[in-house]
């Protein structure tokens, strides 16, 4: 989309036509408030932004919503909690402390009796990804984007031009390639002489792997994203809630089927019951395998100087993609180095490290 509206010629190849696989199951909180590394906290501060950039651009049919953040701590948690709002007081990252009936009047969620600390971060929200890649599809195809749908076999850097091969045997030649494919990038990326250091592992246990419950349940007017000790929530469709529980990630086998009878979905469900006494209409249970850069930071940009392929990969894709996307056009076509993306080039992997243990986020807000 951005590409196409600074007057480039846009061809985007997709194996979906709804433009998207792990994003549509994506828990889509928009946030920066678990980003503590200052430049990495930055990026994401000004991903928040994009997103009111594009809401008030789409308006009425706008994906995001900028909620509010709920986090409730018990006493096991409170003191984590408080070192972070301590470190987000640094960063001037908004947020304030509230009582059990404030917490219930912003969100709609009554806090536990253990509630020992509840913070409420005002300017994050999430997405409604489906709609997002909806409104996205919309505004690349008026800004002259051919869609063609596909799934790429290679591609081939010949380093005054590149070519994409399709797996039905088309041949598409361009100046240059935006690699966006989330965890397939890895893969893609070899095939072009690339080594895209990420964790691509799709297995039980690994940090890639996660869960999410979509309780229908209208008669819970949740307005705020909520993350509590056992369960974490969102708003979503008229009626429906998302529901996390990052502690049963590591227990998801992406081998066999995940349905809401499995033991996940029904501790998922007895958690959603026991923090909002409502027993959902039906719940439905699914999971997705993350794209997860090696260091769990963004990799952006050309692989070296010269190459005409452009690496665009980032764990958190809902937060960060509309602004990357922004970014990265403005890189290509005026060839001037944003400064927010300069940490996260593919040469901070050059010293030969390729050994990095993924964190798996199980306690509040860490994902």
């Amino acid at each position: 989309m951005n590409l196409a509206r600074k007057g480039a010629s846009v061809e985007l190849i997709d194996s979906q036509e709804t433009l998207g696989r792990t994003s549509e199951t994506s828990y889509a909180w928009t946030n920066a408030s678990g980003k503590l590394d200052p430049n990495y906290h930055q990026l994401n501060v000004a991903g928040m932004e994009e997103h009111r950039v594009l809401h008030r651009e789409f308006g009425v049919e706008s994906s995001y919503t900028e909620s509010g953040g709920l986090f409730i701590a018990d006493a096991a948690q409170e003191s984590g909690l408080r070192e972070r709002l301590l470190q987000l007081e640094q960063h001037q990252y908004p947020f304030r402390l509230v009582n059990a009936h404030e917490a219930e009047e912003l969100a709609g969620i009554t806090p536990r009796e253990n509630a020992a600390l509840i913070t409420y971060f005002p300017k994050e929200g999430y997405v409604l990804p489906k709609k997002l890649m909806h409104n996205l599809r919309i505004a690349a195809e008026t800004a002259g984007v051919q869609v063609t749908p596909g799934v790429v076999r290679s591609i081939a850097d010949h380093f005054t031009s590149v070519s994409v091969e399709l797996m039905d045997g088309q041949v598409i030649h361009a100046d240059r390639v935006v690699l966006a494919a989330g965890r397939w990038s890895k893969s893609l990326a070899l095939t072009a002489g690339i080594d895209l250091p990420m964790h691509d592992e799709v297995a039980k246990g690994s940090a890639t792997i996660g869960v999410l419950g979509y309780a229908l349940a209208p008669q819970l007017n949740l307005r705020a994203v909520v993350h509590e000790p056992t369960i974490n929530l969102r708003p979503s469709a008229p009626g429906q809630v998302v529901v996390q529980a990052l502690d049963l990630n590591p227990q998801a086998d992406p081998a066999s089927a995940t349905t809401a009878g499995d033991p996940i979905g029904v501790e998922l469900q007895n958690r959603f019951i026991d923090l909002t006494g409502i027993k959902p209409e039906r719940f439905e249970l699914r999971l997705s395998a993350r794209s997860l850069p090696a260091d769990g930071m963004p990799i952006v940009g050309s692989a070296h100087a010269g190459s005409n392929v452009y690496t665009l990969v980032s764990h958190s894709g809902v937060t960060l993609g509309p602004l990357l996307g922004k970014l990265a056009a403005a890189e290509i076509l005026e060839g001037t180095e944003s400064d927010l993306l300069s940490p996260y080039r593919i040469g901070r992997f050059e010293d030969g490290s390729r050994s990095f243990e993924a964190h798996i986020p199980t306690r509040i807000g860490e994902q």
